[in-house]
């Protein structure tokens, strides 16, 4: 009966414990950003009349940024950050506060999943090697520009879906079941419609798998 009771209770330290880790990785780096949060557009946000027609969001534009054959001039194929700016200046408006705002969180998100990608690489139940590699990826100083210039959400939403790849790809070299590879390989390509560098996941595939085998 005592062995009963207490496998619970140890269930449900281990999961606050891994709680208070992932909570103090996202606190870290919305309060490291929170000062940027007012800050204006930055270079190429200023872009953002690519949206509108004649003051107004025009959802017509979006296709230019999914289908070659809509694009209006050279640029690179990048379609899910564009997309999201267009609903979020739908929802706020050309207001740089919301945009800085999903930055931040985007961030913190990130640094969540680098701390969990290092923790289950290292085989790490105690959570130290989460907090470490969370900390270190949310306070690392060259973060800062991929966070503050809104246009470089690209960067960050190609680093969550690329995380988020590697993380599935794991789980499916280690219990060898082929749906978290193709989530991994699904994620993947929402990371490629991010930015190209996502192209180079599959020979971090190669060696999780070298790795694990």
């Amino acid at each position: 009966r005592l062995a009963r009771d207490l496998v619970p209770m140890l269930n449900r330290a281990v999961i606050g414990r891994t709680n208070f880790v992932y909570g103090l990785i996202a606190a870290a780096a919305l309060l490291a950003y929170a000062r940027t949060l007012d800050n204006y557009w930055f270079k190429d946000d200023l872009n953002l009349h690519l949206m509108c027609t004649d003051g107004r969001l025009d959802w017509h534009k979006l296709r230019a940024f999914f289908w070659p054959s809509h694009m209006q001039r050279e640029q690179f194929w990048r379609p899910l950050p564009i997309a999201l700016g267009f609903c979020e200046y739908h929802f706020f408006g050309p207001t740089p506060f919301w945009f800085h705002v999903t930055n931040t969180i985007i961030h913190a998100i990130n640094a969540m999943l680098a701390g969990a990608l290092a923790c289950r690489l290292a085989k790490d139940a105690n959570g130290r090697t989460a907090l470490g590699t969370g900390l270190l990826f949310a306070l690392y100083p060259a973060a800062g520009e991929a966070v503050v210039w809104v246009m470089q959400r690209m960067v960050l939403l190609c680093t969550t879906f690329s995380l988020m790849a590697l993380l599935a790809w794991l789980q499916g070299a280690r219990t060898g079941r082929l749906g978290w590879r193709a989530l991994g390989l699904g994620l993947t390509g929402l990371a490629l419609m991010c930015k190209e560098v996502a192209a180079t996941l599959p020979a971090v595939f190669f060696m999780i798998d070298l790795l694990e085998g």
